[in-house]
């Protein structure tokens, strides 16, 4: 069945994210690829190997879940299943007067798809490395560092931990649900928090005597740690 695909106008602009917690490569699209995300015009602005980054005119709630769809393969429409990680609008207009949203999509289940689909833009000379996303990933992280040093926070209580939002609820309850039918992936996720921890959120999760750890740290890496650690054992208590 033919897609017919909605055209969209990007800029090239780069609007950094909420949170970068990103693992691996990321690739930026030199000219953005027209396509959609269920009904919403959008246009794939950068890829990485867990999902894509999106612009767009009409808002998209997160924890959407849908059809990715966008052209720029030769003839062939690329297609992914997905949901919306995080959102926001842009602080500044494009050229053409108007602020677009950029938004985080995870890619689920496809993971051979958008290798190959990076693969062939590359080749194609479409995408180039972003190399600076691991000096933004650095940076972002001791920035962390700094505030949580001002603020001299020696431990977090979950008991006390605000939230988290409807929002982050909903994808906590996706990523538990998801990761619960699928315990190999759930396994892997784990494993790349667990030895990735510092020893402050190591420390701290420890001493909550929190029930159900390995699957708190496998939502929460696998979240991309967009939700911070305390407020995903939060939504657990409260289940």
């Amino acid at each position: 069945m033919q897609l017919r695909m909605i055209r969209a106008r990007c800029t090239g602009n780069v609007m950094e994210p909420v949170t970068e917690s990103r693992h691996k490569e990321r690739y930026i699209a030199l000219q953005p690829f027209s396509g959609s995300f269920g009904s919403v015009a959008i246009c794939v602005c950068d890829m990485g190997d867990t999902g894509v980054q999106i612009e767009h005119s009409d808002p998209i709630r997160v924890a959407t879940k849908g059809r990715l769809a966008f052209s720029g393969v030769g003839t062939r429409i690329v297609e992914l299943r997905g949901i919306v990680m995080w959102s926001r609008l842009s602080a500044h207009p494009n050229a053409s007067g108007k602020f677009l949203y950029r938004t985080g999509v995870k890619v689920e289940d496809q993971d051979v798809v958008l290798a190959s689909t990076i693969q062939q833009l590359l080749s194609r000379g479409l995408l180039r490395r972003d190399d600076l996303a691991l000096e933004r990933k650095q940076n972002l992280l001791m920035a962390r560092d700094r505030d949580k040093a001002r603020m001299k926070i020696q431990k977090v209580a979950l008991q006390v931990i605000e939230g988290p939002t409807n929002d982050q609820l909903l994808l906590i309850q996706h990523a538990r649900d998801r990761l619960r039918s699928h315990p190999e992936e759930a396994l892997k996720w784990h494993n790349r928090a667990r030895y990735s921890l510092s020893a402050d959120e190591s420390r701290t999760f420890d001493e909550n005597g929190q029930g159900h750890k390995e699957d708190i740290l496998a939502v929460w890496e696998y979240l991309e740690r967009s939700i911070e650690l305390p407020a995903v054992a939060r939504a657990f208590i409260v289940k």
